[in-house]
């Protein structure tokens, strides 16, 4: 299940920075939930139509970013729904690699709610809470007003 779990969440970091074919919404239940910041989106059309607009938008920008998830916390509730705590550290920038980097463009907290499917493990629920802001986060990353 821990292998299962942090897989999972690696395979999502890796295809939000590579901007992968194998689209993110695929790992959300059909009533997922992602929050972060302002961000709020329901359902995996919602969340397929953003990240389709996000990958179009840092292509043309040049935009690149790096998720970092670290101090990963799970609790298995029921043999079928986990509870997943981390911490996640996000550098962005745009241009050709290597760039320059200072700070961390956003620090937060990271909680999943992740059930058993039959297609394996799946997100619920991502809430990425902004702990610290550098210049470079996303404009979604401050929490509304």
């Amino acid at each position: 299940m821990e292998t299962d779990l942090a897989a999972l969440i690696a395979d999502y970091w890796l295809r939000v920075d590579l901007r992968s074919p194998e689209p993110v919404d695929a790992l959300y239940t059909d009533d997922g939930v992602f929050r972060a910041g302002a961000l709020d989106l329901h359902g995996r059309a919602a969340i397929k139509s953003y990240f389709a607009e996000r990958n179009r938008e840092q292509a043309a920008s040049g935009r690149l970013t790096r998720h970092l998830q670290t101090n990963l916390h799970l609790r298995l509730l029921t043999p079928t729904q986990a509870l997943c705590r981390s911490t996640v550290v996000v550098f962005a920038g745009a241009g050709r690699p290597p760039l320059t980097t200072s700070t961390p463009a956003t620090i937060a907290d990271a909680e999943d709610e992740c059930v058993l499917t039959a297609d394996g493990w799946r997100f619920r629920s991502r809430r990425l809470t902004p702990v610290f802001l550098g210049p470079t986060a996303a404009a979604f990353a401050a929490p509304p007003a």
